[in-house]
């Protein structure tokens, strides 16, 4: 019996050793996960960091290459001219020996112009945007090499992973996390004071449809204070498709964004789509505690016309809704133009601005 309880002890033993072996194998397996995950999140402050310095550094060249241009240029008198005659004549060896330095520079310059594909021609500005396009490619290709389950930025407690990030590649569709982190970036970033509805919002106000205790529950997703704001985006995700809802609710206006308007059934599914989200408002208008402003007597709601149109076979509804809330919350009117016309250079660009955390201006 004693003999049995050793051997039962020694097998206990054992199975204790190799637990304990096993254990500190996968806790020197997270560690050194943990210290890989902080090496990158380093490099890639370090990296948007690097990159912000030459944004500064280049706008600093320009405003002083400006004030140059600026300052009247003076002749020197006859008087100084003499005077420094026979400094000219001990300097004269050096200054040659500077010129030829200068040009050695130029050269390398022209070659180094010349190897980028920029033309001589161009102006600061466009060496300037060529220069951070570049940089701003490297960071986002970077970050697309990452872990799938790495976080690269924060956008209001809403994580942007690599998988996430990986869906602003060309051919791609957005998701949510893209969408809704972006616009609460653009709401943050604006001068106004804007509300953004959760991209889940929509499509719980369908399936809610005409039940009371369903559409309550979705009154927690639109506080009280939303009437106080002077604007609000509203991005839907229904079926396939992007599209954007905004509105000043002050003023009574309300516009949707369709980067395919394909025909006039299109176009009354999304007035429909527009008359749900205003019946909706005012319900919630009507429960409000503390209304500090009545509802509007008359909102004027419009399926916008004249909105950018996407190629109907593509994936970049998402950039659309990114790219038109971005122009409807400037303080300037760009005018009609003003959606980018390399699709590809914008994914990339909604990518860098969330993983720097803040637009590129």
């Amino acid at each position: 019996m004693r003999l049995l309880i050793n051997m039962g002890m020694k097998t206990i033993r054992g199975h204790r050793k190799e637990q304990n072996a096993i254990n500190k194998a996968n806790r020197l397996r997270e560690e050194g996960r943990k210290a890989g995950r902080e090496a990158i999140t380093n490099e890639l402050y370090h990296r948007v960091r690097a990159e912000r310095e030459r944004r500064a550094a280049r706008k600093a060249m320009r405003k002083a290459a400006h004030s140059r241009d600026r300052t009247p240029s003076t002749s020197s008198s006859s008087s100084s001219s003499s005077s420094s005659s026979s400094e000219d004549d001990g300097t004269s060896d050096g200054k040659e020996r500077g010129r030829e330095g200068n040009g050695n520079v130029e050269d390398q310059d022209k070659g180094a112009v010349k190897a980028e594909g920029i033309s001589e021609t161009d102006t600061f500005e466009d060496v300037e945007e060529y220069h951070s396009d570049r940089e701003i490619k490297r960071t986002v290709e970077w970050a697309w090499e990452q872990p799938s389950d790495m976080k690269l930025a924060t956008v209001e407690r809403i994580n942007i992973l690599t998988r996430d990030l990986l869906t602003l590649k060309p051919g791609e569709k957005i998701n949510d996390n893209i969408v809704e982190g972006h616009s609460r970036m653009q709401g943050n970033e604006s001068r106004k004071e804007v509300f953004i509805f959760p991209t889940q919002f929509f499509s719980q106000l369908l399936a809610a449809g005409g039940d009371t205790e369903k559409r309550k529950r979705l009154y927690k997703w639109v506080p009280e204070d939303v009437f106080d704001k002077e604007e609000f985006l509203l991005p839907i995700h229904h079926g396939d498709h992007w599209v954007l809802v905004t509105g000043n609710i002050r003023q009574g206006t309300i516009l949707l964004y369709n980067s395919i308007l394909r025909s006039d059934t299109t176009i009354r599914m999304m007035e429909t789509w527009l008359t749900k989200v205003i019946d909706f408002i005012e319900e919630r208008h009507s429960m409000c505690k503390n209304r500090t402003a009545a509802f509007p007597e008359v909102i004027n709601a419009e399926v916008v016309a004249s909105a950018p149109q996407q190629d109907p076979e593509s994936q970049d509804c998402g950039v659309f809704v990114i790219e038109n809330a971005r122009q409807y919350l400037r303080e300037d009117d760009s005018g009609e133009d003003y959606f980018p016309r390399d699709i590809a250079m914008a994914r990339v660009r909604i990518a860098y601005e969330l993983i720097q955390g803040s637009l590129v201006t």
